[in-house]
């Protein structure tokens, strides 16, 4: 199951995005937040596959941090963070240009 590489990969996938994310220009001032974003993003992703992937938990009525089934009325947990993340970063000086790509060199990392 995907979270069960991720979560067993986790440190790897980890290095590997700060790493992709330090080799891009002009980088080095905002680094602390890059430490928190990203494993705190996985840890998230990590959550909610194994709440997803694990038919006993969600049948206990664990709340899943995206929407389910299609479902998209309600604000999800993990959009709701993202939110507060993504005001986080544009408070400290980051692009929506550079969110994006830090989530790609992770999405990267995952299928390298």
């Amino acid at each position: 199951m995907l979270h069960t590489f991720l979560a067993e990969h986790r440190t790897e996938l980890i290095d590997r995005c700060k790493t992709k994310v330090l080799l891009r220009p002009a980088r080095g001032a905002r680094v602390p937040v890059l430490h928190h974003g990203i494993p705190y993003f996985l840890d998230q992703l990590i959550e909610t596959l194994r709440i997803e992937q694990t038919p006993d938990l969600t049948a206990e009525g664990d709340r899943l941090s995206g929407a389910a089934e299609g479902v998209t009325s309600a604000g999800s947990e993990m959009g709701q963070v993202a939110a507060l993340h993504g005001r986080e970063l544009l408070a400290h000086g980051y692009t929506v240009d550079e969110v994006v790509h830090d989530y790609g060199d992770l999405c990267q990392a995952v299928t390298e």
